[in-house]
């Protein structure tokens, strides 16, 4: 009784500032943001006052013991990732937060997660219903005519990206209890979000993983069959992260615009071909990244155009280095063997998927988005990798 009054204990001692970090990020990354004045110096404030109180987690739960190498490694890669990209704020407190995580239960975290998350977004949206932020002076519309709505965020597909790995962690948790009720909703709201932001890929993903899950409620796919639908499942789930690095990085790198198929791909992704393979040309391929100037569509200037890489693949190699892209390889295939071995078919879809829409978009490492990262921190720590999927069904 004593030890589990202590775990709970620890559990909201490090999930109070978790919190705080996930709620104040994702506030920060909306559009509210143009009401606060200094909300740079706010920003910093935060990210000072959050690492004050992951460093006295530390002290209180950090356990040291034959594991501590593992956690001295993430430190120095983290650490030589802040030195070359200058991403102070945003680096340490993610390192502080991928070492004490494995403390806590991974569900546990997750729900936290979706609850601040659900509060956050609902208080974003309503912000914009009510016309709370001022004009944005941005081209809100395709060249089809389609208007796009920016739904309390300084970008379209914001929203439907924190939807999407909403989604994905929602999943996660209710595991082979998903219901078609359920599954019907979460459509439903997609097609809404479609609507609103014309936001393609998240909505064409949703929805191929909702009939996936369906599929999978009736004809249960089963990782250890040696053939058919099972065996390439547990391909696709095992080598996902490879393969769409590879190819993603492919088809950045070497994009040449005088190849037909390649100026289709880039037409039909908005021109992220092109900003990935600029990326490159302009900064290379380093073993711990380096420090990239992004323009935003709301800083454009005349002598500045913009640049972002949106590819999470990309942006990982370009701005973190082949290090930290090396090691996460490792770590998601890792992952995904677990996954394979306790055969939760449903966590090994959402790794697929997570994977898929990393190939265009950026938020596989973002913890504002995906927590589903931190699942990594639990892999090479015995207690808690055997934890790991004991209160997922």
């Amino acid at each position: 009784t004593i030890m589990l009054m202590a775990k709970k204990q620890y559990s909201a001692f490090f999930l109070i500032p978790f919190g705080l970090w996930v709620l104040y990020r994702q506030i920060f990354s909306s559009r509210y943001v143009s009401l606060v004045p200094d909300a740079d110096a706010y920003f910093a404030l935060f990210n000072y006052s959050l690492f004050f109180l992951f460093i006295i987690c530390i002290l209180f739960i950090y356990k040291v013991n034959q594991e501590t190498w593992i956690d001295l490694l993430v430190i120095a890669t983290f650490a030589i990732s802040t030195l070359v990209t200058k991403q102070n704020g945003f680096l340490i407190n993610f390192c502080l937060v991928f070492i004490l995580c494995k403390y806590i239960e991974f569900k546990r975290l997750l729900v936290v997660f979706l609850w601040l998350s659900l509060i956050s977004l609902i208080v974003i949206y309503l912000g914009d219903l009510f016309d709370l932020y001022p004009y944005l002076n941005i081209d809100l519309f395709r060249e089809d005519g389609k208007e796009r709505h920016l739904m309390g965020f300084g970008f379209p597909t914001l929203l439907p990206n924190y939807f999407y790995h909403f989604v994905l962690c929602y999943f996660i948790i209710r595991g082979t209890k998903i219901g078609i009720i359920e599954l019907l909703c979460i459509v439903g709201l997609n097609y809404y979000l479609f609507y609103m932001t014309d936001t393609r890929a998240v909505y064409y993903l949703i929805n191929l993983l909702c009939f996936l899950l369906f599929i999978n409620k009736w004809w249960k796919i089963d990782y250890h069959s040696k053939w058919g639908i099972g065996f390439l499942f547990r391909f696709g789930t095992l080598f996902s992260y490879i393969i769409c690095f590879l190819v993603a990085v492919y088809l950045q790198c070497t994009f040449n615009p005088e190849i037909d198929w390649m100026l289709n791909i880039d037409k039909a992704l908005s021109g992220r071909l092109w900003l990935g393979n600029h990326g490159f040309n302009e900064y290379g391929i380093h073993l711990f990244g380096a420090d990239i100037e992004y323009v935003g569509f709301a800083d454009v200037t005349e002598g500045k155009g913009y640049f972002y890489i949106d590819s999470a693949f990309q942006q990982l190699l370009i701005n973190y280095g082949v290090i930290p892209s090396l090691l996460l390889a490792i770590g998601f295939t890792k992952l995904a063997y677990l996954v394979i071995q306790k055969n939760n078919v449903v966590f090994g879809l959402v790794l697929i998927f997570l994977m898929l829409h990393s190939l265009t978009d950026p938020q596989l490492i973002n913890p504002t988005y995906n927590p589903i990262f931190f699942a990594l921190a639990y892999l090479w720590s015995k207690k808690s990798k055997a934890t790991l999927f004991q209160e997922l069904r």
